[in-house]
């Protein structure tokens, strides 16, 4: 809640700023198209130096909210920053608590899975809530362990089914005939 209000406030922040940039340009405006030095001679002096002097207060106030609106965005950008480490670490020592194998190879291993999976590297790159590193871990581990047993699947030798009902097999025959061979040799009687 507290972010999302934080947001909130930042967007009525920019808003603002953005709308009074754009009416201070529109200001200026109609001063930034005249030649002074035109002006100057074909203008009597009084009047002159108020048109100069009202430019130069509308060209301070672009310059002025310009500044701020820099200098507000890369507050806000440092503030994001920082903020974002702040996050990363809290999220790191999550992860090796709830993880023990956790290393940089296998969060390496878990950014290249969730982007060949389809999620744009950007967002993933941002990702510092240990709980959705951890889902994709997850996913991770699940698509290599439908690979091992497709693989394994694969490896296994199919297993003949027999139905008694057959003919019998060349196999078979051969079988059955050194069985009865035996058979006959044991019940003969021996000389």
């Amino acid at each position: 809640n507290q972010r999302k209000e934080a947001n909130e406030a930042l967007e009525r922040a920019d808003a603002s700023l953005q709308a009074m940039l754009t009416r201070a340009q529109e200001r200026y405006a109609p001063y930034e198209e005249i030649d002074m030095l035109v002006a100057s001679r074909q203008m009597n002096p009084d009047d002159f130096a108020a048109l100069r002097a009202e430019a130069k207060a509308a060209e301070g106030d672009i310059k002025f909210l310009k500044e701020e609106a820099n200098s507000f965005y890369g507050e806000l950008q440092n503030k994001k920053a920082a903020q974002q480490q702040e996050s990363a670490k809290h999220c790191i020592e999550v992860l090796q608590k709830e993880l023990p194998e956790w290393n940089t190879e296998l969060y390496n291993d878990i950014r290249k899975h969730a982007i060949g999976s389809g999620l744009p590297a950007e967002s993933v790159n941002q990702y510092t809530d240990p709980n959705v590193i951890m889902l994709l871990h997850k996913a991770m581990m699940f698509d290599r362990s439908k690979q091992v047993a497709k693989t394994k699947k694969a490896k296994a030798p199919a297993k003949i089914l027999r139905s008694k009902k057959a003919p019998p097999t060349k196999t078979d025959q051969r079988i059955s005939k050194q069985k009865a061979a035996q058979e006959r040799m044991r019940n003969s009687p021996s000389g």
